[in-house]
């Protein structure tokens, strides 16, 4: 099944060694543009266009342009903490898909919308605005892999996203298959081993 993870960076070192860290903790005041911008390959990131298969969000219209969609989280940031220290502004996960999911994906891929918009309620039922992207990066390791940019502030009360990176991820995570799981039962498919061996592709 598909795994779960924070977003990573790649930072290189003058030897040309790269060390894989933890990206930053989105404080400034243009994280939300600079993430959001990132997850739906706009603004500076359009020139990668073409690994981004569907975008959507949860708690704002995606119908809107982007530049307004960023300006919705801004401002629900600005207006739920008034003036409370911000601290970071987004939060960033990764889930990555395995080989039986992408199987099933470029057979069905109406469905993959579906089932991007049902992970990223995990973050919008918890009260939190959420921005998702699906990347295909058939020729690196990343392969195909769903982004969730989430808005650290929450709507409901203005309180921040607050989570033990390894407990609470590994729920998040074991939700999502779970989701999976259900839509396979729904289409008639018993299991994700009956729907393709993990070195079919």
């Amino acid at each position: 099944m598909g795994n779960l993870k924070i977003a990573k960076d790649k930072s290189k070192k003058k030897d040309g060694y790269y060390k894989t860290k933890y990206k930053g903790n989105y404080t400034n005041k243009d994280a939300p543009k600079k993430l959001i911008n990132y997850v739906t390959r706009t603004g500076k990131r359009e020139d990668r266009k073409e690994d981004l298969i569907i975008w959507g969000a949860r708690g704002v219209l995606y119908s809107q342009p982007i530049d307004d969609i960023i300006h919705i989280i801004e401002q629900t940031q600005m207006i739920c903490r008034g003036s409370r220290p911000m601290g970071p502004r987004m939060f960033h996960e990764i889930y990555g898909l395995s080989d039986g999911q992408m199987y099933f994906f470029h057979y069905y891929p109406q469905l993959l919308d579906e089932f991007a918009y049902a992970c990223a309620g995990v973050y919008y039922d918890a009260g939190h605005q959420v921005i998702y992207g699906v990347h295909n990066e058939p020729y690196s390791e990343k392969r195909m892999h769903i982004h969730f940019a989430v808005n650290a502030v929450n709507y409901n009360d203005g309180y921040k996203w607050h989570t033990n990176m390894s407990t609470d991820q590994r729920t998040r995570e074991n939700y999502m298959n779970m989701i999976f799981e259900d839509m396979l039962r729904r289409y008639g498919f018993i299991s994700i081993q009956k729907l393709a061996p993990d070195n079919c592709i």
